[in-house]
Order: structure tokens, then C-alpha cells, then sequence
């Protein structure tokens, strides 16, 4: 493929001061990889490696108009009043809401409404649609999740229709005060909670956190930590910073009950994806659960997954489950062939453009970021890609390799070019309006300039942490690497380069044998087995870079490298 990259190695530099005061105290790998994920003394690496909850999790009343978020639902409790949770629609937003409403029914309050903004139709954040239904149902207190930061009219239009409005939220705001009785937010400006990395999920555990300790509800002590499965699945899921000791405690004791809940969502949604609940990992919430749950919206039901979490009947998750795996099933067959006509257009082309740009006013707007990153990855170029939601308006998601940036790309386009645009380096999002789509792909590369765009793309070397021989791949090696869990945003699992591979032979497996069972042999004896899924594209050639893992596939552990 004319733009392929040389498959180089870099290994990443380390800060070698951190690693010198590290290294008295733990072995010379781990130093490393701790001074990398940005550990610069013994005390932050035992807390960066022993996270505990009572330590690591912050008073609730820290965060701005907590207080006051905690009155006025206490008021509206008092009177009986109808309550409103108005959640964002991902695998953020719907577990955030599940969390309120456990509370609410822990507590044993039955009137209380959620509602799930449709992504297509409504778009992101409260809406008037959604303000009039809640409103037709007899809400008189609205609460949001992970969405209402800066939406003044909205919040100004939900209390002329006789609602008072708490908004808990994680998103960057404004210094605007809004209209509504409290706004929880840990990035506002005034607010000094030390966390400003908490999803939004995250804030509204805060949230019942506070609730609990305000009030006189015969609630076991400590009851809310079975809502952690919650927090858990959104603070992987929306890719907040795993290197924050309150997410990371949140993100492994949300892992300690998401292996042993009841919650017959998560029991059937395990058994159907063939994940031993026991040992569920981050690594399951982000490329098995939260893919699904967000299925639900992208392809136009979020409710289901709302219901599939929410749920106390096995009988309903179970129906839950197989709908929203066939909905998944559909959503990967359409992005499939939105990428392949993406893929036909490049081939079509006399070389590959040095920034891609694609779309149709029939494409979702729900799925162009799934295609954006397919395509980035495939030709180590910066990729736009834009659909039409069902009011007409032109939206679009992009992606840009290690290295480039579409957020600085987008705001070097001319004035007024995009309507709106937001993300950082490596993800974004932008809308525009039909007649600059035309032009979209001759400003972009204008802005970006070819010969470096080329430059950067065919240097896209793999960063590893370190350099591995295959001698060293023991049991012990993955229990000392285990320890840098929970992985995630800011600390990913560790890569490396298993340099001293003498010989590498692979077989083929899988439906279509799309897939490579690998064994290593090393220059010093050494065998290692590993695999290398959805190999058709990336054969079995050197470098071998990858991950330590455990696979427990069919009930059997095995010790392997997945490269």
C-alpha cells in the first residue's frame, strides 16, 4: 500500500530522575514503567499500585454546589414531587443514570422518570423535546447526567415549564452561572475538587454519596459501593485519566463488584459474550460491554441499554441481551461497509491523500467516529469523516495517529468554515454545513500541508515501553505488571518489543482464519506462545511488539503474548 509506514520501533524515553528514586524500591521494569506513567516518588508509586477507597475517594462536599444539589433533591422528596434524570446516551451518560436510579429505589421512592435523548434525532445534551416529555409525565425536579454544562436556554426553558433543575456533569464549563438550583461540575473554575478527571457517571455517584450522608434513609452503611460496577464501566468506557488515585480506586474496587454483582444485566451479558464474569477486566468493559451498550443509541434505541442495566429481572435481561447483541451485529455490518467504500475511494485515487476525508448524506452521524478510527489506523493519516442526522445538519467525527492533531488541524480551517468543532489531538468532532462539505477535503489539506503530513506518516513508528526478551515472559513478570492495573486512559498496559526473537512460526484460526496462533522461540532457548487477532492485513513479520497477557479461554489459563 503506496503510505504504508516503516514498522520501526521507538522506545519511549524515561523521565530518569523519577526512575532513580524509584528504583531502591521496586525492580528495574518496574521503575521504568512506573516513571513512564508519570510516578516520580515511592509514596505516589504505592499509592499508584495499592489504590484504596477510604484513602484515594474525596468528600462529595468539595464539589461546588453539592449542598445545594443535595437540598433541593431533598425538598423535592419532602413533597413528593415527580423526579427527572435527563442522561447523555453513552456508555458514560446510561450508567450514570442507572446509578441514580438504583438510589432512588434503594431509598424506595417510586416516582421518578429517566428519559435518554435519541442521538440521531436530538443530539447531545437536554433538549426541548426531551423537556416536554419529562414535563407531559409530571417532573417537577429535572437532574442531568453527564450533560447539561453551559446549556442555559435549555435549563431556562425546562423552569418555565414549572421544573427546578440540578445538573451534575464532568464536561468543561463556562464561568456562566445558569439558571437552576445547583450545577455539580468538578471543571468549573470555582470548584475546588481535587479530581477534575471524574466522569460523569462518577459525579453522580458523588452525588448519592452526599444524599447518604445527609440523609436518614435505613440504608446499610456503605450500600452505595455496590453502584461502583456502574462507575467502574463508565470511567473506562469514556476514557477519563487511569493515572487519578480516586478513578483509579473507583475503576478497581467498581472491578471487585462487578465480578461478583447479581445485577442480571451484567450476569447475561457476560454468559452471552463468553466472559468469566470472575475475572472480568477493563479490557472487557471497553471492548466488549461498553461497545454494546453504546449500540443501543448509535443504531436509534438507548433505552435498551438503559432497561439491560437497570434491570432486576433475568428473564428481561436475558431478551435484553440477545436485542442489543443483535443490534451490535448490525451496527458492525454497517460501519463494515462504510469503511470499504472509504477504502474503495483511496484505492481509486493515484496515492493516498495526506488527510482523508469521507462521507454521505446517508451515513449516521452516530457511527462516522467508528469509521474515522478504522481509517487513520489502516493508512497513518488524519481521517474526517461526516454523515447527516435527521434534521439535515452535516456532522462529522475525526481521527489522527500518534503524532498529528485533528483539533489543531480543524482550528488553523478559516473562520466560520465549521459551525462548531471540539476533542483534542487525537479525536474530535465537528459540524458544517452542505455547502462547505465540498470543500471540506482541499481546505483540510491546505491547512495540514501535504509534505509534512507524508513526512509524519511514513515515520509512525510502534512506541513501546521497553525492549522484553522472551526469556523474560513468566508467570512472575505478568503478576508484577498486573500491578499497575486498573489500565486505561494515561496508563495503558504496558507494550513491548520481544527483541531477541530468533525463529516465529504461526498458524492460521478462526471462522475465516482471520486470526494467528504464534509461538516465539527466543535467541537465548525461550519459547512463548501468542496470537495475533485479525492478522489477514498484518502477517507475522518482525518487529513483535506487543502485550503480556493471561487467556482463559475454554476454562484454561494459559501465560501468552498477544502481539
Amino acid at each position: 500500500m503506496r503510505g504504508a509506514p516503516r514498522e520501526t520501533v521507538a522506545v519511549r524515553p524515561v523521565p530518569e530522575e523519577a526512575k532513580r528514586a524509584l528504583a531502591p524500591h521496586y525492580p528495574n521494569l518496574l521503575a521504568t514503567l512506573l516513571a513512564l506513567r508519570g510516578v516520580a516518588t515511592p509514596d505516589d508509586a504505592e499509592r499508584f499500585l495499592e489504590p484504596d477507597y477510604v484513602r484515594d475517594t474525596h468528600d462529595p462536599f468539595l464539589l461546588a454546589d453539592m449542598e445545594a444539589a443535595v437540598r433541593a433533591i431533598a425538598a423535592a422528596l419532602s413533597r413528593g414531587e415527580r423526579i427527572g434524570i435527563f442522561a447523555d446516551y453513552d456508555a458514560d451518560g446510561i450508567p450514570g443514570a442507572v446509578v441514580l436510579h438504583d438510589f432512588f429505589a434503594r431509598i424506595g421512592y417510586p416516582k421518578v422518570e429517566v428519559y435518554i435523548p435519541h442521538r440521531n434525532r436530538e443530539g447531545f445534551g437536554l433538549n426541548t423535546k426531551g423537556i416536554e416529555a419529562l414535563a407531559a409525565r409530571g417532573v417537577k425536579l429535572l437532574i442531568t447526567v453527564d450533560c447539561g454544562t453551559g446549556q442555559k436556554e435549555e435549563i431556562a426553558y425546562a423552569r418555565a415549564r414549572g421544573m427546578e433543575v440540578v445538573v451534575t456533569d464532568h464536561h468543561l464549563a463556562s464561568e456562566e452561572r445558569l439558571p437552576c438550583a445547583a450545577v455539580v461540575n468538578p471543571n468549573q473554575k470555582r470548584c475546588r475538587y481535587p479530581n477534575k478527571a471524574l466522569c460523569g457517571a462518577g459525579v453522580a455517584y458523588k452525588l448519592v454519596q452526599a444524599l447518604f450522608a445527609r440523609g436518614t434513609w435505613e440504608v446499610p452503611r456503605g450500600w452505595e459501593k455496590w453502584l461502583l460496577d456502574m462507575v467502574g464501566i463508565a470511567t473506562v468506557s469514556d476514557m477519563v485519566s487511569l493515572r487519578d488515585p480516586e478513578n483509579r480506586a473507583l475503576v478497581r474496587f467498581g472491578l471487585r463488584v462487578l465480578r461478583k454483582t447479581p445485577r442480571p444485566g451484567v450476569v447475561h451479558l457476560c454468559r452471552a459474550l463468553r466472559i468469566s464474569q470472575r475475572y472480568l477486566t477493563e479490557e472487557d468493559i471497553a471492548f466488549a460491554l461498553a461497545p454494546r451498550i453504546n449500540a443501543a443509541s448509535r443504531m436509534d434505541e438507548p433505552e435498551l441499554a438503559f432497561r439491560l442495566l437497570a434491570t432486576r429481572r433475568p428473564a428481561e435481561a436475558e431478551v435484553l441481551v440477545r436485542q442489543l447483541d443483535k443490534l451490535n451485529h448490525a451496527r458492525k455490518g454497517v460501519v463494515a461497509a462504510m469503511i470499504k467504500k472509504v477504502k474503495a475511494k483511496i484505492a481509486a485515487l493515484p496515492a493516498v491523500p495526506p488527510v482523508i476525508v469521507a462521507g454521505s448524506r446517508q451515513w449516521r452521524p452516530s457511527l462516522v467516529g467508528l469509521v474515522a478510527s478504522s481509517v487513520a489506523e489502516a493508512y497513518h493519516r488524519p481521517a474526517f469523516v461526516w454523515g447527516e442526522d435527521e434534521n439535515g445538519a452535516i456532522k462529522g467525527s475525526c481521527r489522527a495517529p500518534q503524532g498529528q492533531s485533528v483539533h489543531a488541524l480543524m482550528a488553523s480551517l478559516p473562520d466560520g468554515f465549521l459551525t462548531e468543532y471540539g476533542g483534542h489531538a487525537g479525536a474530535g468532532g465537528f459540524s458544517t454545513t452542505p455547502d462547505k462539505v465540498p470543500l471540506l477535503e482541499r481546505e483540510l489539506i491546505t491547512a495540514w500541508g501535504a509534505p509534512a503530513a507524508e513526512e509524519v506518516a511514513e515515520q509512525s513508528p510502534y512506541t513501546v515501553d521497553a525492549t522484553l526478551p522472551v526469556e523474560r515472559v513468566t508467570w512472575d513478570l505478568h503478576r508484577m505488571l498486573a500491578r499497575l492495573a486498573p489500565f486505561g486512559q494515561d496508563n495503558p498496559v504496558p507494550l513491548f518489543w520481544f527483541s531477541n526473537v530468533a525463529e516465529a512460526t504461526g498458524t492460521w484460526f478462526g471462522k475465516t482464519k482471520e486470526h494467528l496462533k504464534v509461538l516465539l522461540r527466543g535467541a537465548e532457548g525461550g519459547v512463548v506462545r501468542g496470537v495475533r487477532f485479525f492478522a489477514k492485513d498484518a502477517p507475522l513479520v518482525p518487529p513483535y511488539v506487543g502485550v503480556v497477557e493471561v487467556s482463559r479461554f475454554g476454562g484454561r489459563e494459559e501465560l501468552r503474548v498477544r502481539l
